[in-house]
């Protein structure tokens, strides 16, 4: 589905030619970028991957590390709560918000785009649960065994991987794609990054 979709939408645009078009994923974003460009689709000339797992499986296991990072009662609160299948109460949501100033947005304010991307997902939460389950650090819906690395190999154009000092999307979980993609670049980290680097 992914490739045809894609494919689909650069011959619509008239994109896939020799002029070529370049893809910029971030997150979600960025594991999709990296499946479509498996696929060499004619006219991909550059490939930015920004905090975008390989490998769904290492990207939790790179959660649990960093989780162990968070202050012991945040945790504590987290995992209790997990355990409870409690992802609404205030609790979990003051736990869950130490995280996110960690680890997706460290900025005292959230623009506006993110507050109203947040707001979407509480009132129709479907995508999210469906995709990932009741939250980031237990991921058990349909992403959670995706791995692009056996196929990364495949990807034939030149590709910048980032992702922050504190991001979510660990230095684990990219990793794979910077070992198997021929022809990677991994930008430094700044200080301050976390998931929305960008």
């Amino acid at each position: 589905m992914l490739d045809c979709a894609a494919c689909n939408s650069a011959t619509h645009l008239g994109l896939d030619n020799d002029k070529g078009f370049f893809i910029f994923g971030q997150s979600w974003g960025g594991m999709l970028g990296g499946a479509y460009a498996t696929t060499r689709p004619r006219g991909l000339k550059r490939l930015v991957i920004g905090s975008g797992p390989a490998s769904i499986p290492l990207y939790v296991e790179g959660v649990k590390e960093l989780l162990n990072g968070l202050p012991p009662d945040v945790q504590e609160t987290l995992a209790e709560c997990e355990e409870k299948a409690d992802t609404t109460s205030n609790e979990y949501k003051a736990a869950a918000g130490v995280w996110m100033k960690k680890h997706v947005f460290r900025l005292d304010e959230f623009p506006r785009a993110v507050l109203d991307t947040i707001e979407n997902t509480k009132t129709d939460p479907t995508v999210y649960t469906t995709m990932c389950g009741p939250s980031e650090f237990q991921i058990t819906g349909t992403i959670k065994d995706m791995d692009f690395t056996p196929d990364a190999h495949k990807i034939d154009v030149p590709v910048l991987l980032l992702n922050g000092r504190y991001d979510e999307a660990s230095d684990l979980c990219v990793e794979p794609w910077f070992g198997e993609i021929p022809k990677v670049k991994w930008g430094a980290a700044r200080a301050g990054e976390s998931h929305g680097l960008l």
